[in-house]
């Protein structure tokens, strides 16, 4: 019988009590480890916004996401790349 979903623990919390769960914020150093210039970021004013480069560089968005899951560990989704509004707005 499902658990009734008002009473249902949070999917986090859940996983939780099943595996320890890391987080890491390494976009940043993957993509610093690439030595982009100001041009990568589409100009000096915008030189060292990660967000841009999803519409700047989106091939290096694609092959960090295809390099990640090499790591062997499970992921989820890039918050950092998913805030492009918030962060230029």
């Amino acid at each position: 019988m499902s658990t009734p979903t008002a009473t249902r623990a949070h999917p986090y919390l859940e996983r939780l009590a099943e595996k320890v769960i890391v987080f890491d914020g390494a976009t940043g150093t993957w993509l610093q480890e690439h030595d982009l210039t100001a041009d990568d970021f589409g100009g000096a004013e915008l030189e060292g916004c990660n967000e841009i480069l999803v519409e700047t560089r989106p091939e290096l968005i694609v092959q960090m996401h295809r390099e990640v899951p090499r790591s062997r560990c499970r992921r989820g989704g890039d918050q950092q790349l998913r805030v492009l509004r918030r962060a230029l707005g």
